[in-house]
């Protein structure tokens, strides 16, 4: 499965991007679940695991690699609560990712984090250019 982001709407781009990134997890395969992300320099993430930012598209591919390194079977994603926003050159996906999935020791992963990736229209291609995970902190009360 190639993403299909060239020539089609923000919306439909992105509902193409969150397939892909969905089968790219089950399949572990790094170079699909990062084939619309920016290459040129753009991309930041500011994830949940350090350092506190990221930077670059090879870092980000040696990132998902780790990690699908260091599980075993598939991963099970889901974004539910998806809202999308789209300006001429701008578009943004915020929801709620639930993963699932084993570390190779046996350690189960469930979570559920906030998620939110900035696209950028860049030629014809909706491109992710900046990417935020947190996770909730439910154990906080004010």
């Amino acid at each position: 499965m190639t993403t299909q982001t060239t020539g089609h709407s923000a919306e439909q781009a992105i509902a193409n991007a969150m397939d892909t990134l969905r089968e790219a997890y089950q399949q572990k395969d790094a170079a699909l679940a990062t084939s619309f992300y920016a290459k040129d320099g753009q991309y930041a993430l500011f994830d949940i695991m350090p350092p506190l930012v990221d930077a670059g598209f090879d870092r980000l591919l040696e990132k998902t690699r780790e990690f699908f390194d260091a599980t075993e079977g598939p991963i099970e994603l889901e974004v539910t609560d998806r809202h999308v926003a789209v300006s001429d050159s701008l578009a943004y996906l915020r929801g709620l990712m639930k993963a699932t999935a084993r570390f190779k020791d046996g350690r189960p992963i469930a979570s559920v984090t906030r998620y939110t990736l900035i696209f950028q229209k860049v030629g014809n291609d909706w491109l992710v250019i900046h990417e935020h995970n947190s996770l909730p902190a439910e154990a906080l009360a004010f």
